[in-house]
């Protein structure tokens, strides 16, 4: 009851129950658990209601420093080639700021940050493919952990990665620094299966590999720096499965 990792607890926030070990990621999915707003002065919000509180004080502001990004980037766009660095920069800010309204829009309740498969939905994909055409290293990451244990990092790449820029998406897997790792069998061994995905959780392309052989250190107790592996030639960039600008990914993990 008192030194027990595995202990319940019942959280006093929603009053779901979990297990003591795993009370740090409770807290980070917990629904219920109080914040603060960072545009008003009101304090205790549940973090379920609290991008609609953002998001009210929030939006207006975007937008108006999206207007300026833009009306700035035009205006550059008229002079000599002498500031093409300083309209990238600039270009750099409006996707940021993209980013930041997909966020405010589209963001999803966990159920839960354990999982062996995990769906991964890309929203306003079109932006994403526009950003990777001036920004040849533009990648999207998630990490999300195992049943077992472990956390897993993807890496995708849009438009391509290496010497298939602007022809394939590429997708990229590798073990993450997580909070159990002194507790868990290293390597990792692993059949990974990854899906892009329509609107129906039907399979487009599809592709998978052990993690047993041939993968370098990837999935080696971390921290390591591999680049990962996966598949440089995931699906062609011109026919990605786009439903209603998003992208879905699915990704299967199933222990050796």
């Amino acid at each position: 009851m008192e030194e027990c990792q595995y202990r319940k607890l019942t959280c006093i926030f929603c009053n779901v129950q979990y297990a003591f070990l795993f009370e740090k990621e409770h807290v980070e999915v917990c629904p219920e658990v109080p914040k603060n707003c960072n545009y008003c002065p009101r304090k205790d919000i549940p973090k379920s209601k609290l991008l609609f509180e953002e998001s009210r004080n929030d939006k207006e502001d975007v937008s108006q420093h999206l207007n300026l990004a833009i009306n700035t980037i035009k205006s550059l766009q008229l002079q000599n080639k002498a500031q093409n660095e300083e309209i990238k920069a600039l270009k750099e800010t409006q996707a940021a700021i993209f980013d930041r309204l997909d966020g405010l829009g589209n963001t999803e309740k966990e159920d839960s940050p354990f999982t062996n498969e995990y769906t991964w939905k890309i929203y306003n994909y079109q932006k994403r493919i526009e950003r990777s055409e001036y920004d040849s290293d533009y990648m999207l990451t998630r990490s999300f952990y195992t049943l077992k244990g472990h956390k897993l990092k993807v890496n995708f790449y849009p438009n391509g990665y290496k010497d298939l820029v602007n022809s394939h998406a590429a997708i990229y897997f590798q073990s993450d620094e997580g909070s159990f790792d002194d507790t868990l069998k290293w390597p990792m061994k692993i059949l990974i299966e990854y899906s892009a995905v329509d609107e129906n959780g039907l399979a487009v392309y599809s592709n998978s590999f052990d993690t047993c052989y041939g993968v370098g250190n990837s999935f080696q107790k971390p921290p390591h720096w591999d680049d990962g592996w996966g598949s440089n030639d995931f699906f062609p960039v011109n026919y990605a499965p786009i439903q209603h600008n998003t992208l879905i990914l699915a990704i299967k993990i199933t222990y050796l």
